[in-house]
């Protein structure tokens, strides 16, 4: 195309230099010359292409050998059990890598969720809960009382292995308002760091207020508290027990959950002899160590000396015989 803009006289003395042919022939020529190249470089690029392609096949068939080459070999090291895999299920395991090397959970090992009806109860429901101490699982129940009570599990209860259990009688004040009166607050979610670093285990909480005489029964008894009296005396002064309780929903609710034997964290022997009343075995009672503070002394004192709560009271301090102050602590 280029030949085709010159003029004449350059073209002739170009084509001079080019074997002496015309400008006219010497255009026809290259034209000649280009249509025959253009067929050659298709055929070359299709030759290229078909190249390229056999090489991949002859890859992917290599590669597919290689696989089945290593899976033979494998099955000769571990077979897993089952129907003879198909064609899609050629990955054998290696012994050091096995997944079936460590025992896979049975049903009743997993998180536990209540039924519509647990046996002794009304009702039930269960559904997670994060918590500040760790996911937990909740469960509620309605007893025949129409009390409504609640446990928070972790973990997988094994019904085989004692289980880290806490017995929580509710504590509006101490519980929701912090009060420095008792020691329930501090109990309670010091029970919850207990179970998130055991990594399993229940804490049930009890609808008995005021160690089972109610919300209003309980002010009364702080209102004469103020006055000087300790809590075991205001109680007796309205002709109250010193501590009205029972266990038996708290031994049902963990039948409903799998739990036969348990670890109980407390200091009260009251609770353990209430639970083995009502066909739970405790193997073993830990001291839950919270919530002691200048303003609540003559209160744990109290609970240690007239209601015979084991004297580890404190923060490990209190023995049998001597009453530990602050100031020993």
């Amino acid at each position: 195309m280029r030949w085709r803009s010159v003029w004449p006289s350059r073209a002739c003395s170009g084509a001079g230099r080019l074997g002496g042919l015309g400008w006219r022939e010497l255009v026809m020529t290259s034209s000649r010359m280009l249509g025959a190249a253009r067929p050659a470089a298709k055929r070359r690029s299709r030759i290229c292409i078909e190249a390229a392609s056999g090489r991949c096949r002859r890859s992917s068939l290599r590669a597919g050998r290689a696989a089945d080459a290593a899976a033979a070999a494998l099955a000769g090291a571990q077979e897993l059990p089952g129907p003879p895999p198909g064609p899609a299920q050629r990955l054998r395991t290696l012994p050091h890598r096995s997944p079936v090397s460590r025992p896979m959970p049975t049903a009743l090992s997993f998180p536990p969720t209540l039924p519509d009806r647990p046996a002794g109860f009304v009702r039930g429901a269960s559904c997670d809960l994060p918590t500040a101490a760790g996911r937990f699982r909740l469960h509620a129940v309605v007893d025949a009382r129409g009390r409504e009570h609640a446990a928070l599990s972790l973990g997988a209860l094994d019904p085989g292995t004692p289980v880290l259990v806490r017995l929580h009688s509710e504590c509006l004040s101490g519980d929701a308002f912090g009060s420095l009166k008792c020691d329930c607050g501090p109990q309670l979610h010091r029970a919850l760091q207990h179970l998130a670093e055991a990594g399993a285990g229940v804490l049930l909480y009890l609808r008995q207020e005021g160690r089972g005489i109610g919300l209003v029964d309980k002010v009364r008894a702080y209102a004469l508290q103020d006055q000087g009296a300790d809590t075991v005396e205001a109680n007796r002064r309205l002709g109250l027990p010193d501590d009205a309780r029972d266990y038996a929903a708290a031994a049902d609710l963990l039948r409903a959950l799998g739990v036969q034997r348990v670890r109980l964290l407390t200091h009260n022997p009251a609770k353990v002899q209430g639970l083995q009343a009502a066909g739970i075995t405790v193997v073993e009672r830990l001291p839950l160590r919270a919530g002691s503070h200048p303003g609540n002394q003559g209160y744990l004192r109290t609970k240690t000396l007239r209601m015979g709560h084991w004297p580890d009271l404190l923060d490990g301090a209190l023995r049998p015989g001597r009453w530990q102050t602050v100031e020993d602590a």
